[in-house]
């Protein structure tokens, strides 16, 4: 199939959403000069076996040739955008679905893997990225079921959301220069045993690297946050390494893992300083930071001196024996006292950091009086909104 490049006197410009998706009977296709945009899912699903792109191309959409006898592309070697080599578009998203290789090396030059760029590919087994790439983006390599080894460059920034979730990896050296690893960026990865963490990590997603193979893990200093569900479901995961960096622990972190099964029935579980699970109403001494969820519809006696984090809907629900909080604290997580009796004397004037819902249908809440109040020595609360709302941090 030809596609004109005017239509009643018209120049053809934008190839729309859908437009070929499904399609069974187009095998080849010729994008004319005229096209400049080619929008998400044009050719989804279709039967294309070959494609050829003009001269005006400058935006390929997401899935947008996600078909799975796709072998060739072309590309006009007057494009500014695109290029093509060895049947393979660069350098936006598309590495054709039906291409056979194993083992796919990227050419050097090209920066990023773009969103949904190899989604499905069931037949490559290893990638190698190279030198000088900065971003795996989201869905890069999701369902590549077969992927069994990723060799990542040294220059990379970034790896997005379910980049390599569904894979077969077996172990991964991620760069020194990534900071976040995003949500399920290796969820999912069943048979990936041994990760190597980067120096420089920061955050680790919501379930990064649940369901793993994982039986051991040692986080670098530096990292400060652990989004919820990060590795829980890694039932091997026994042995665990926290730095006294870390000071956001979100709810079920580690749940289904050897290692909180090992401590089930003890009366509290804590990794340097930080409590993971609590079975009773005391909470121990040299506890800094409570972790999400911890005493959700439970009841405590207290919140000692020395905790410095309270993180999200740590007290969800719950009972407070005595509601003070320690002047040591300095962070109040998402939904962290919803849903409680908490009546507070006072906020300690310390709080460096209150999250979203914090407070929510509590009777220290309710008993606000006024449009504005002031909480420690920096926030300011919206109590006449629907939703009692922090407006903004003054100091």
């Amino acid at each position: 199939m030809v596609l004109p490049d005017t239509f009643n006197g018209k120049p053809v410009k934008i190839i729309e959403t859908g437009f070929l998706s499904g399609n069974s009977s187009v095998r080849q296709l010729t994008v004319p000069n005229s096209v400049e945009v080619i929008k998400n899912g044009a050719f989804s699903n279709s039967s294309l076996t070959n494609v050829a792109l003009g001269k005006g191309v400058r935006y390929v959409g997401e899935r947008a040739f996600y078909c799975p006898n796709l072998t060739a592309i072309t590309v006009s070697e007057e494009n500014q955008h695109f290029t093509a080599e060895n049947g393979v578009l660069y350098s936006k998203d598309t590495y054709p679905n039906g291409l056979t290789e194993k083992h796919f090396v990227v050419p050097n030059g090209v920066k990023a893997i773009k969103e949904h760029a190899f989604y499905y590919n069931n037949n490559i087994e290893k990638v190698t990225l190279p030198e000088g790439m900065t971003r795996v983006d989201t869905y890069a390599f999701d369902f590549c079921f077969n992927l069994k080894e990723a060799v990542l460059p040294s220059t990379l920034k970034y790896i997005g959301s379910f980049a390599f979730c569904e894979t077969s990896l077996e172990s991964i050296v991620i760069p020194d220069g990534v900071t976040r690893i995003e949500e399920m960026a290796f969820g999912n990865c069943r048979k990936l045993k041994s990760v190597q963490f980067p120096k420089n990590l920061k955050y680790i997603g919501y379930g990064a690297f649940c369901n793993c193979a994982l039986t051991e893990i040692s986080l670098p200093e530096g990292v400060e946050e652990i989004a919820t569900i990060a590795f829980s479901g890694c039932k091997d995961l026994s042995r665990i390494s926290l730095p006294n960096s870390l000071v956001k622990v979100h709810v079920d972190v580690f749940a289904g893992t050897a290692y909180m099964n090992a401590r089930k029935n003890n009366s509290a579980v804590v990794e340097n300083g930080i409590l993971l699970a609590c079975n009773n109403s005391v909470i121990p001494s040299g506890v800094r930071v409570i972790a999400g969820g911890v005493f959700k519809y439970k009841t405590v006696n207290s919140i000692p001196e020395g905790v410095t984090h309270i993180c999200h809907a740590a007290f969800q629900g719950a009972q407070l024996l005595n509601a003070t909080l320690p002047k040591s604290l300095v962070y109040i997580g998402i939904a962290a006292f919803s849903d409680s009796n908490a009546y507070f004397p006072s906020i300690p004037n310390g709080i460096k950091e209150i999250e979203t819902l914090a407070f929510e249908n509590t009777p220290w809440m309710s008993a606000q009086t006024g449009e504005f109040i002031i909480v420690g020595d920096a926030f300011l609360f919206d109590i006449k909104a629907a939703r009692p709302r922090l407006i903004f941090r003054m100091a």
